[in-house]
């Protein structure tokens, strides 16, 4: 019996830290880059706020809702859109339809899109504010802060949707992460104006397609770790690849499972 006893202890004590729900005792901040194939959704788990970045695309949107309530999610504070790509904005109708969102915000550009439209029609039926960002903005709260960075420009040379996303920079509780959506060249020219603090942790734009100026990002921001969201189909390019181990950045790429990135205490956590 006391032997019973005390793997009863041991088992709930291994069952009260192995994951990154906001306890006393738990990581004050968490973050999950889900592995959806080519496209990017977000979930960001501080102290008593929820913020989700992008949606991935619809047909993601069964994976991203199950994987919200394995995790205990009950409603949603913050909802940020980088860029209306479908594999940005594809699953945002069912995340609006099976959760609480307090707050959307998004780039300050427009879309034709079936699925901007969709969105946009069901924010306005469930009264969600949503507000577009033509201005760096700060949202800041108890031990946290999200800026968020616009495109500063109402034209793009190339690839318009992507170069015209919306960056997202967390600070939380001595965390640093930033958010890249699918930015190219001329946005991370733009950027590199707008900001000059360096972030810990950055998921990369672009899928890991190939950016050739990636290294401008990275030489600005200085991460200790890069994460890609890629897939089999669409796998992050070899060179993009190899710049990032070169600037001694540890490497995460989705096409291997969900990262989950966790901080307490001064130091974080990676779990893929």
């Amino acid at each position: 019996m006391k032997r019973l006893i005390i793997f009863l202890i041991i088992i709930t004590f291994l069952l009260t830290f192995s994951s990154c729900e906001v306890t006393s005792a738990s990581p004050k901040v968490c973050v999950s880059v889900l592995d959806i194939g080519k496209a990017d959704c977000n979930l960001i788990e501080l102290d008593h706020f929820v913020a989700v970045i992008d949606a991935g695309e619809e047909e993601n949107a069964t994976e991203i809702l199950s994987y919200l309530r394995q995790r205990g999610i009950q409603s949603i504070d913050l909802l940020i859109l980088s860029h209306f790509d479908k594999d940005h904005i594809g699953g945002v109708s069912s995340l609006l339809e099976q959760f609480p969102v307090a707050q959307i915000y998004e780039s300050d550009f427009s879309s034709d899109r079936m699925e901007y439209e969709k969105y946009h029609q069901m924010a306005m039926e469930k009264n969600i504010p949503l507000e577009k960002i033509d201005q760096t903005i700060t949202i800041s709260g108890d031990g946290y802060r999200f800026d968020l960075y616009p495109p500063l420009r109402d034209h793009y040379q190339t690839k318009e949707d992507n170069n015209a996303s919306l960056l997202v920079g967390l600070h939380a509780d001595g965390a640093s992460f930033l958010f890249c959506g699918d930015a190219m060249e001329e946005r991370i020219e733009e950027f590199s104006t707008q900001c000059r603090d360096t972030f810990d942790v950055v998921k990369l734009p672009y899928h890991g397609r190939k950016i050739n100026n990636l290294d401008l990002l990275l030489s600005q921001v200085k991460p200790r770790y890069g994460v890609f969201c890629c897939s089999k189909k669409n796998p992050a390019d070899a060179q993009m690849i190899e710049l990032v181990k070169e600037q001694n950045i540890q490497l995460y790429q989705t096409v291997f499972g969900t990262v989950r990135i966790t901080y307490q205490n001064g130091d974080y956590s990676v779990i893929q």
